[in-house]
């Protein structure tokens, strides 16, 4: 590809880290394939958009791929193009792995499993900076304490002598608890 394909893409990107040039490697190689085993190439469209609508107009054996990319690839695509990867060993084999695969699918030169590859990389990778990258979810805690008003169910055991009460306060889910004790 000649031009900076997070450019085709829509994203305005610089590579920061040795993990974004390892990505933007993958990105280029899954652009360069793609176009290769679609005859689609990059050069005659004005952005990744156009040529994934191009591609679903065209409905031949590749239309389920194109809506793929449509529904959700673009969006992931998105998603990753506005992150600046860590170079942790993690991100970095992370990223190894994946393009190993893209390779390993694009040799085996079969067009359907290389859709897979594509859709499989860039749902994996949207993953992992769903998981590794944004911040977490703070726990606050919350009084709620325990409502007033106790449910009572009462039944009998097989001896005549004893009765069983149940109470249960109701409470949020972390103190829900209930109490059993005899009386006569």
């Amino acid at each position: 590809m000649n031009e900076n394909v997070w450019e085709f893409m829509g994203i305005q990107r610089t590579d920061q880290t040795e993990s974004d040039r390892l990505l933007t490697s993958i990105m280029n190689r899954m652009m360069s394939s793609l176009s290769h085993f679609t005859n689609l190439y990059p050069s005659d469209f004005s952005s990744f958009a156009e040529m994934v609508k191009y591609g679903k107009a065209i409905n031949n054996d590749h239309s389920y791929f194109w809506d793929w990319m449509d529904e959700y690839g673009i969006g992931y695509i998105k998603t990753i193009g506005k992150t600046t990867l860590p170079d942790t060993e993690e991100t970095l084999n992370f990223l190894s792995y994946r393009q190993l695969l893209l390779e390993m699918d694009i040799e085996n030169g079969i067009a359907s499993n290389l859709f897979l590859s594509i859709s499989e990389l860039l749902t994996a990778v949207n993953e992992f900076i769903r998981v590794h990258l944004e911040p977490a979810v703070t726990y606050v805690e919350h009084d709620f304490g325990i409502f007033e008003e106790p449910i009572i169910c009462q039944g009998k055991l097989n001896s005549e002598q004893e009765n069983i009460e149940w109470e249960f306060l109701l409470s949020p889910a972390d103190l829900q608890q209930g109490f059993c004790y005899k009386f006569y």
